[in-house]
C-alpha cells in the first residue's frame, strides 16, 4: 500500500486531478484517502456488496460507474471547466445527473441537471467539436439497464441559463 499511497499524494495537488474511484475492499485505506491525502480528493467507492459501509467511511457517491471530461479551458473559453455525470443518489442506482465545476472539480454547484429521474446506471460524457455535451447513459422504466441514451444538450442548458460560451 505504500507506493499506492504515494502515488496518490504525488497526484492529489495536480489541478486536473479530482479525484479517484477507490475498488479494493480494505476501508483502512479508503478512510485514510478521505482524511489524510491533500488537497482532498472526491472517492468514488466501486464494491456493491460494501456500499453502506464505504458510505459510512465517507464515500462520494453509489457504487456506479460515472463520466467526467474537461469541458472548456480558461485560456480558450474564460473558465475552467469541467463535467461530471453519475447516478445522484445514496439509494440505488437512479437519477442520472450532470454536474458542472469552475473550480477544478473541488465543488459542483453549478448545473445539477438530471437528465433521468428513475432507475438509471453507468454514464459517461464527450464533448462535441461544436462544444455541446453528450451524456451516454443506461436508463428505463422499471430497472436501470432496459435501454442506452445518448443525451446532448448545451452549457445554456445545463445551467439553466446561468453559465453560457
Amino acid at each position: 500500500m505504500a507506493l499506492y499511497r504515494d502515488v496518490v499524494r504525488e497526484l492529489a495537488p495536480i489541478p486536473n486531478v479530482a479525484g479517484l474511484k477507490f475498488t479494493d475492499t480494505n476501508l483502512d485505506e479508503l478512510h485514510y484517502l478521505k482524511t489524510e491525502i491533500q488537497p482532498p480528493l472526491n472517492v468514488v467507492y466501486g464494491s456493491d456488496e460494501t456500499l453502506a459501509a464505504g458510505l459510512l467511511m465517507g464515500a462520494d457517491d453509489p457504487v456506479c460507474q460515472a463520466g467526467a471530461v474537461r469541458y472548456t479551458l480558461a485560456v480558450d473559453h474564460g473558465r475552467d471547466r469541467v463535467l461530471f455525470s453519475n447516478a445522484a443518489s445514496l439509494t440505488g442506482r437512479q437519477r442520472i445527473t450532470v454536474r458542472l465545476s469552475h473550480d477544478e472539480c473541488r465543488t459542483w454547484p453549478v448545473g445539477r441537471r438530471v437528465l433521468h429521474a428513475g432507475p438509471s446506471a453507468y454514464s459517461d460524457l464527450a464533448v462535441a467539436p461544436d462544444l455541446a455535451i453528450c451524456c451516454f447513459y443506461e436508463r428505463g422504466a422499471a430497472k436501470p439497464y432496459e435501454t442506452l441514451t445518448l443525451a446532448r444538450f448545451d452549457l445554456q442548458w445545463l445551467t439553466d441559463g446561468a453559465d453560457r460560451l
